[in-house]
């Protein structure tokens, strides 16, 4: 399904679009789209995909046994909220991520269900990032921010992925009243912070992990 013009696509009860492992299931290449109480699944790549948009909202859906649940390739102004994501079955080299960010700006990213992928928030060269309320389990990193400038993480409950939090090359992180635990993996770490400045770690619960920071 291709969106190229402003939307909204808002399901009852049973909707469901399947993708029959094709590509992406939904592509969105317009500003002002929502998607909203769906089920999505079934998708080689992903279950949304998103090129170069503006004022783009994701919220209440299902995405199930697609690679990635949301891909997101550049614009701005992002509301991802409610969602309940999970990859294809599989060992972490076959999955994809919960949310894939590639660039852009200004996204805000709550209370979403995230399990069973390989990263759960993936984050590349975002500038603005608010991620509040979110779970992730079973996950790698559950998030993990390279290369980005402004983000405020808070509230999250991260537990039992192999790394609660990893932060690369960032600039202005604020790392807030999280909840990471259980990381027990030999390879596993509550919070990694590597090559970051102007980071911020505060009122966090690390608790039962291999390594704490």
């Amino acid at each position: 399904l291709l969106i190229s013009k402003p939307l909204t696509i808002m399901g009852t009860e049973g909707v469901i679009i399947d993708g029959e492992n094709v590509e992406n299931v939904i592509t969105i290449q317009s500003n002002n789209v929502t998607i909203k109480d769906i089920e999505i699944q079934n998708g080689a790549q992903s279950g949304v995909y998103v090129k170069e948009s503006e004022s783009i909202t994701i919220e209440g859906t299902t995405l199930q046994n697609v690679m990635h649940g949301i891909h997101i390739e550049g614009g701005s102004d992002y509301q991802i909220s409610e969602n309940t994501i999970s990859s294809v079955v599989g060992g972490f080299s076959e999955k994809g991520h919960g949310m894939y960010l590639a660039g852009g700006t200004n996204y805000k990213i709550e209370n979403n269900t995230i399990y069973s992928v390989l990263d759960g928030i993936y984050s590349e060269k975002v500038d603005t990032l608010y991620v509040n309320e979110n779970t992730i389990t079973f996950s790698r990193y559950a998030v993990h921010l390279m290369f980005n400038k402004d983000a405020l993480v808070e509230n999250n409950h991260l537990e039992g992925n192999i790394t609660g939090i990893m932060c690369m090359d960032s600039q202005g992180i604020e790392l807030i009243g999280n909840t990471i635990v259980d990381h027990f993996n030999v390879r596993g770490f509550g919070l990694i912070i590597y090559d970051s400045s102007e980071v911020e770690i505060v009122k966090n619960e690390v608790r039962l992990n291999s390594t704490g920071l």
